[in-house]
């Protein structure tokens, strides 16, 4: 095996600059499914990650919405909806994005300042914004750092005005830890919604299933979507849209590796055809050949991974330090399941891209190999 290997390698070194950019080609592909995959999953992670550790049980939104920025949810429906028998709570939630100078998409939240969930946000500075209508926000430490903001600065919200920092907090969400909340008045206000929110996020009483009281709340209130919290994600229809968006291109991309790395391949095996036929002449069987062959597309494809890796983590970095999408939206560095994966699609790539060339070299005969003029 070590001596496949040594030939596997000298192989490849002999044509430094073609190895180089077949490596460099599949880099970029898998660079490419990288950066679709983690911006992909990277919202819908850190909401999962949110519902989790607030124990946000059922979420609501309007009936048909897209998605909860689409939502439009009448205030009554808050009141009507705490009262129905096993709900402790309802909390309703303005959200939306602002385009300002400085950030495309900045987050903004409003939400009740005594609101059981607000009150599980760890504060790291100052205290929750104040209720009583005035311009007042609590802004995450991820927004807190990139803007260099501190309890007693003003957020300056353009249009809007200057709104005191009370406090600031830590989520664990990057999403959130890159948003600003105020009270709903002011939230309403800012995004234009009128009267109304988007979201309403409900907790159970001890001893009461969620599923039988979305089938309750449901019959009560046909107007609105009602789901458990991890069901709610996989409902937004925007996620669903990019995933699948993202997944497609990511596959494409790979078959165009595959590709041009069987089309070096079968460019070696046509240059190494005499050199093919003395292995065999010295007794290498068939199977050695295709190993040779497995090798040096396991190295390219392997070496492109990793490279893929690092260059995803430069285009993420590079995208969460741009005015592209909203703070915290990309994760910086991709997660140990897309690495993970990345690398079992290398090796998959690899033997996908040497199976057509294996299958050439080992049916080449001994004698018309060593006939062949180079």
């Amino acid at each position: 095996m070590f001596a496949v290997l040594t030939i596997a390698l000298k192989n490849l070194r002999r044509k430094k600059l073609r190895t180089l950019m077949t490596v460099c080609g599949t880099a970029i592909g898998l660079s490419l499914f990288v950066v679709l995959m983690t911006t992909a999953h990277g919202v819908t992670y850190q909401l999962h990650h949110l519902i989790d550790s607030y124990g946000i049980e059922i979420a609501v939104q309007a009936g048909g919405a897209p998605n909860p920025i689409s939502s439009r949810i009448p205030m009554a429906d808050i009141e009507r909806l705490a009262t129905v028998e096993g709900v402790d709570s309802a909390s309703g939630i303005v959200i939306g994005s602002k385009r300002l100078a400085w950030n495309h998409y900045f987050v903004i939240l409003g939400i009740d300042a005594f609101d059981p969930v607000l009150k599980r946000f760890p504060l790291l500075k100052g205290r929750i914004f104040s209720n009583r209508g005035g311009k007042e926000v609590m802004i995450g430490s991820l927004l807190a750092a990139k803007r260099s903001l501190a309890v007693g600065d003003y957020l300056h919200l353009e249009r809007q005005g200057d709104f005191f920092i009370s406090g600031i907090f830590n989520a664990g969400s990057p999403v959130f830890d890159g948003a600003a909340f105020m009270n709903i008045a002011a939230a309403q206000k800012v995004l234009q919604r009128g009267q109304d929110v988007n979201l309403l996020l409900v907790r159970l009483k001890t001893g009461y299933r969620a599923k039988a009281l979305i089938e309750r709340l449901s019959n009560r209130f046909p107007h609105l979507d009602i789901n458990k919290g991890f069901d709610f994600i996989s409902q937004i229809r925007v996620f669903r849209t990019i995933n699948g968006f993202a997944e497609i291109v990511a596959m494409i991309s790979l078959i165009a590796c595959c590709i041009t790395v069987t089309n070096i391949l079968l460019i070696a095996i046509s240059e190494r055809t005499k050199e093919i036929g003395i292995l065999m002449t010295i007794g290498w069987s068939r199977w050695r050949i295709v190993q040779i062959i497995l090798a040096e597309s396991m190295s390219i494809c392997i070496v492109g991974s990793l490279l893929g890796n690092l260059l995803g983590t430069f285009t993420l970095w590079g995208i969460n330090n741009s005015r592209m999408l909203g703070i915290g939206w990309v994760p910086v560095f991709p997660s140990f399941d897309i690495f993970g994966l990345s690398i079992i699609i290398g090796v998959i790539m690899a033997c996908i891209s040497s199976l057509y060339p294996a299958v050439v070299a080992s049916r080449l005969l001994p004698a018309d190999a060593l006939r062949f003029v180079t």
